[in-house]
């Protein structure tokens, strides 16, 4: 996750590597995003819920990701939705490098505990299914992803309880639906 314009020089205000979408300026009315795959267009959108054009070298084709954004948005409303009223947490700690944020965990536990929800900390250097299912028990009504948004969006989002982003678990706490906040 690189600040583009602040971390490194060499990248032009707007520009993102990796998943930060805080730099991508909110004034425009689309945005395109050149690269592959699915979740950078998809995280683009839920980022700034504008239109998102996809320009995908590898496929050498572009593509209208808006309506696709649209259906993730709907989903990922439906899993904050299912979080506003649990009341045990699992908030899991990234640890591969770069992926560790001890401010999200620390403004996480603070939220959670202002909140009334109790909850466990779990630390995992590969999340995925079977993780949660190892540690998953009648316990945990709620999983909140600390690193990589990727991992609720892409490949946790048909787990059978509602596993968040941090911006998304934020916005359950507080029990509301708007302004969606994606991913911080």
């Amino acid at each position: 996750m690189i600040r583009a314009g602040k971390a490194l020089p060499y990248l032009l205000e707007g520009q993102v590597l990796g998943c930060d979408y805080r730099v991508v300026p909110r004034l425009a009315e689309g945005y395109v995003m050149l690269g592959g795959g699915l979740f950078h267009a998809i995280g683009l959108y839920l980022a700034t819920q504008r239109p998102v054009v996809q320009v995908d070298p590898y496929r050498q084709e572009a593509r209208d990701m808006t309506r696709e954004g649209e259906r993730f948005l709907a989903m990922r409303l439906k899993k904050v939705s299912d979080a506003i009223n649990a009341r045990r947490w699992g908030v899991i700690m990234g640890l591969k490098t770069g992926q560790y944020r001890p401010w999200v965990l620390n403004a996480l536990q603070a939220s959670l505990r202002h909140h009334d929800r109790e909850f466990i900390l779990l630390a995992s250097d590969v999340l995925n299914q079977q993780y949660l299912r190892d540690v998953d028990s009648e316990w945990f009504e709620a999983f909140v992803v600390t690193s990589c948004p990727r991992l609720p969006v892409d490949d946790l989002y048909e787990y059978e309880k509602p596993v968040l982003t941090p911006g998304e678990a934020f916005m359950a706490l507080q029990g509301r639906l708007e302004p969606y906040m994606f991913p911080w």
